[in-house]
């Protein structure tokens, strides 16, 4: 019964752990695709005002 126990507690433990994880990969992912399309946008933006200018 303790050793049931103590395999649900790993168990629930290895879910959270793998969950955030995951969720902790998909931010830095999400963060990593939005601060290169803001560079990006800013490189064509200062592009072409200094075509323009």
């Amino acid at each position: 019964m303790h050793g049931h126990e103590s395999e649900a507690t790993a168990k629930t433990f290895y879910d959270s752990v793998t969950v955030d994880m995951l969720y902790d990969s998909l931010t830095s992912i999400y963060y990593g695709v939005c601060f290169g399309v803001l560079l990006f946008g800013l490189r064509l933006i200062l592009g072409a005002w200094i075509v323009t200018a």
